[in-house]
């Protein structure tokens, strides 16, 4: 059985600046170097490149009323669903709104996607150093937007978490239940593999 984690996230962009290495500096030929030469100082180990990561946020509609289904659900998110069925208890499964962040190792970003009932929810997670295969994401926060376009003000975070997720899994980050009712929002991580 797959590890099912679950986990908030919020994503920020950040500019990754990437350097050139440098190679060491070639030394003086033998026939031409004095006896009291000094050797060439040797090179500096090179700076670690910013690792980056692409990952997909997705948001769903979750219902316990119908029957089973999902509708226009990524495949990939649909294989997550089916993972941990048994431990939500919603039937329905409806795609609301999906977006692209592309993140470099300890560095945070941001996506503002569509909720239920036009609302809007601001997704922010961080990314720390990998532990072998695995990228950890801290502090995955999910908040409504409250407001006009331009005058928006962040509301109470309804998903906080921090987990760690591999190349190419999706995790179901968690679920918030929508004005007390049977119906919740929920939201799905995907760490797109690398190309």
């Amino acid at each position: 059985m797959k590890k099912i984690a679950f986990a908030l996230l919020f994503v920020t962009t950040a500019a990754v600046a990437q350097s050139t290495p440098r190679s060491a500096p070639s030394p003086a030929p033998a026939a031409m170097a004095s006896p009291a030469a000094t050797p060439a100082p040797a090179a500096s180990p090179r700076a670690p490149h910013n690792v980056t990561q692409l990952f997909q946020v997705v948001i769903l509609h979750g219902t316990m009323s119908g029957a089973e289904a999902t509708e226009n659900v990524p495949k990939n998110v649909d294989r997550a669903i089916a993972d941990v069925r048994d431990f939500l208890p919603f039937k329905r499964y409806r795609f609301i709104d999906s977006g692209l962040l592309r993140l470099a190792t300890g560095s945070s970003g941001q996506l503002t996607l569509d909720g239920v009932s036009n609302t809007q929810y601001r997704v922010n997670f961080g990314v720390n150093p990998r532990t072998q295969s695995h990228v950890h994401i801290s502090n995955f926060t999910v908040q409504p937007l409250t407001g006009n376009v331009g005058e928006q003000s962040v509301g109470k975070a309804v998903i906080q978490t921090s987990f760690e997720i591999n190349g190419g899994e999706t995790v179901v980050v968690g679920s918030s239940r929508l004005g007390g009712g049977s119906d919740a929002l929920i939201v799905l991580l995907t760490a797109l593999p690398g190309r």
